[in-house]
């Protein structure tokens, strides 16, 4: 038997056959790597559409307000021993415009302990008017009536008109009060659109 006859004898390898399934096997490689460079592709820059959707209505909130406060009586379901404060503000921003400011403050004054000044326990909540719509919101904080300080950490409740179904937070600072009722107060808040990302 000859030596060219040899690849075809029966049960000896058919070097065709093996040349076309190594072919097979890089086409099926390079259709997965493609497919791979795709995923990675469209997972790192999704599409313009996702992206516009879900940064479509997001806005910042800086403001320092002009603030009065005073004593009033707590409503009907304050928790007992409750103190309460009425709070207004008025600001200007340059992206909502003129604000006014409402809240009540509710803290329980015997906690404070004259000996030892720290601050206690409260919490707030309001509306906040722009030219776009109102805001409608609670935070929780603390007090320091030793020098009339405060700090809280604000939540976005509602909305109505243009802010209607924006969700957000930030936080509302309370310097010393500059006179006998009357101090300023500091917002920092992010609003975002309440509408979810669409891939349409």
């Amino acid at each position: 038997m000859s030596a060219s006859r040899l690849p075809n004898s029966e049960g000896g390898a058919n070097p065709s056959l093996a040349v076309n399934a190594v072919a097979k096997g890089t086409e099926l490689m390079k259709v997965s790597f493609q497919i791979l460079a795709l995923a990675v592709t469209v997972a790192i820059n999704p599409s313009p559409s996702v992206a516009r959707t879900a940064n479509a209505d997001s806005r910042s909130l800086s403001v320092n307000f002009e603030q009065r406060f005073k004593l009033v009586s707590c409503p009907g379901n304050a928790p007992p021993d409750s103190t309460c404060l009425e709070v207004t503000g008025k600001a200007d921003s340059p992206t909502f415009g003129r604000l006014a400011l409402e809240r009540t403050v509710l803290f329980n004054a015997r906690k404070f302990d004259k000996l030892h000044p720290t601050c206690i326990p409260d919490e707030t909540s309001g509306t906040l008017v722009t030219q776009d719509g109102s805001l409608n919101f609670r935070a929780p904080g603390s007090v320091c009536l030793a020098d009339g300080t405060a700090s809280y950490g604000l939540i976005i409740t509602g909305g109505t008109g243009a802010l209607r179904g924006m969700v957000g937070g930030g936080r509302i600072t309370v310097p010393p009060e500059v006179a006998p009722g009357e101090g300023r107060e500091l917002w920092q808040v992010e609003l975002f659109g309440a509408d979810r990302p669409s891939t349409r």
